[in-house]
Protein backbone atom coordinates (compact mmCIF):
# COMPACT_ATOMS: atom_id res chain seq x y z
CA UNK A 1 0.00 0.00 0.00
CA UNK A 2 1.31 3.45 -0.86
CA UNK A 3 1.88 5.95 1.83
CA UNK A 4 -0.48 8.83 1.71
CA UNK A 5 -0.13 12.10 3.47
CA UNK A 6 -2.18 12.62 6.54
CA UNK A 7 -4.90 15.13 5.67
CA UNK A 8 -4.76 16.63 9.15
CA UNK A 9 -0.99 17.23 8.86
CA UNK A 10 -1.44 18.70 5.42
CA UNK A 11 -4.26 20.90 6.66
CA UNK A 12 -2.27 21.95 9.74
CA UNK A 13 0.76 22.82 7.63
CA UNK A 14 -1.44 24.70 5.21
CA UNK A 15 -3.14 26.60 8.05
CA UNK A 16 0.24 27.40 9.65
CA UNK A 17 1.54 28.64 6.32
CA UNK A 18 -1.59 30.72 5.81
CA UNK A 19 -1.37 32.12 9.34
CA UNK A 20 2.29 33.04 8.80
CA UNK A 21 1.36 34.81 5.57
CA UNK A 22 -1.51 36.60 7.33
CA UNK A 23 0.79 37.67 10.19
CA UNK A 24 3.43 38.87 7.72
CA UNK A 25 0.76 40.70 5.75
CA UNK A 26 -0.60 42.24 8.97
CA UNK A 27 2.93 43.37 9.94
CA UNK A 28 3.45 44.85 6.48
CA UNK A 29 0.12 46.69 6.72
CA UNK A 30 1.01 48.00 10.18
CA UNK A 31 4.38 49.24 8.88
CA UNK A 32 2.68 50.95 5.97
CA UNK A 33 0.10 52.46 8.32
CA UNK A 34 2.95 53.83 10.46
CA UNK A 35 4.67 55.13 7.35
CA UNK A 36 1.44 56.76 6.18
CA UNK A 37 0.90 58.24 9.63
CA UNK A 38 4.48 59.53 9.67
CA UNK A 39 3.97 61.00 6.20
CA UNK A 40 0.71 62.65 7.26
CA UNK A 41 2.43 64.14 10.33
CA UNK A 42 5.30 65.34 8.18
CA UNK A 43 2.82 66.76 5.66
CA UNK A 44 1.02 68.67 8.42
CA UNK A 45 4.34 70.03 9.72
CA UNK A 46 5.38 71.08 6.22
CA UNK A 47 1.97 72.66 5.61
CA UNK A 48 2.34 74.72 8.80
CA UNK A 49 5.85 75.74 7.74
CA UNK A 50 4.56 76.65 4.29
CA UNK A 51 1.77 78.75 5.83
CA UNK A 52 4.33 80.47 8.04
CA UNK A 53 6.60 81.13 5.05
CA UNK A 54 3.65 82.49 3.05
CA UNK A 55 2.82 84.84 5.92
CA UNK A 56 6.46 85.95 6.03
CA UNK A 57 6.48 86.57 2.28
CA UNK A 58 3.25 88.57 2.52
CA UNK A 59 4.68 90.59 5.38
CA UNK A 60 7.88 91.22 3.45
CA UNK A 61 5.83 92.23 0.40
CA UNK A 62 3.89 94.73 2.50
CA UNK A 63 7.13 96.01 4.04
CA UNK A 64 8.59 96.40 0.56
CA UNK A 65 5.55 98.38 -0.61
CA UNK A 66 5.75 100.60 2.47
CA UNK A 67 9.45 101.21 1.93
CA UNK A 68 8.90 101.94 -1.75
CA UNK A 69 6.27 104.53 -0.82
CA UNK A 70 8.63 106.06 1.74
CA UNK A 71 11.45 106.18 -0.81
CA UNK A 72 9.10 107.89 -3.27
CA UNK A 73 8.14 110.45 -0.62
CA UNK A 74 11.78 111.05 0.30
CA UNK A 75 12.71 111.52 -3.35
CA UNK A 76 9.93 114.09 -3.71
CA UNK A 77 11.15 115.84 -0.55
CA UNK A 78 14.72 115.86 -1.88
CA UNK A 79 13.54 117.30 -5.19
CA UNK A 80 11.63 120.01 -3.33
CA UNK A 81 14.69 120.78 -1.18
CA UNK A 82 16.89 120.93 -4.27
CA UNK A 83 14.46 123.43 -5.82
CA UNK A 84 14.51 125.51 -2.62
CA UNK A 85 18.31 125.38 -2.49
CA UNK A 86 18.48 126.50 -6.10
CA UNK A 87 16.15 129.44 -5.34
CA UNK A 88 18.19 130.35 -2.26
CA UNK A 89 21.41 130.21 -4.27
CA UNK A 90 19.84 132.64 -6.74
CA UNK A 91 18.86 134.93 -3.88
CA UNK A 92 22.33 134.70 -2.34
CA UNK A 93 23.90 135.51 -5.70
CA UNK A 94 21.51 138.44 -6.15
CA UNK A 95 22.21 139.54 -2.56
CA UNK A 96 25.95 139.38 -3.20
CA UNK A 97 25.50 141.50 -6.35
CA UNK A 98 23.34 143.97 -4.39
CA UNK A 99 25.98 144.08 -1.66
CA UNK A 100 28.69 144.88 -4.21
CA UNK A 101 26.51 147.65 -5.61
CA UNK A 102 25.86 148.98 -2.09
CA UNK A 103 29.60 148.96 -1.30
CA UNK A 104 30.30 150.78 -4.54
CA UNK A 105 27.55 153.30 -3.61
CA UNK A 106 29.10 153.76 -0.15
CA UNK A 107 32.51 154.40 -1.68
CA UNK A 108 30.93 156.90 -4.01
CA UNK A 109 29.15 158.59 -1.07
CA UNK A 110 32.43 158.65 0.89
CA UNK A 111 34.10 160.44 -2.02
CA UNK A 112 31.26 162.94 -2.12
CA UNK A 113 31.53 163.47 1.67
CA UNK A 114 35.29 163.99 1.42
CA UNK A 115 34.75 166.47 -1.38
CA UNK A 116 32.14 168.30 0.70
CA UNK A 117 34.44 168.28 3.73
CA UNK A 118 37.21 169.87 1.64
CA UNK A 119 34.79 172.49 0.36
CA UNK A 120 33.63 173.13 3.93
CA UNK A 121 37.21 173.45 5.08
CA UNK A 122 37.98 175.87 2.28
CA UNK A 123 34.85 177.87 3.03
CA UNK A 124 35.75 177.93 6.71
CA UNK A 125 39.28 179.18 5.98
CA UNK A 126 37.96 181.75 3.56
CA UNK A 127 35.49 183.11 6.09
CA UNK A 128 38.10 183.47 8.83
Amino acid sequence: MAETEDPIVTLTTSVKSSLTQIINLKNTIQERDRSISDLETRNQTLSKQLDSEKASVLSLTEDKKTLQAEVKEQKAAIKSLETNVSKLEEKVTKGADDLKEAKAGIKEQEKIVKGLEKQLEKATKASE
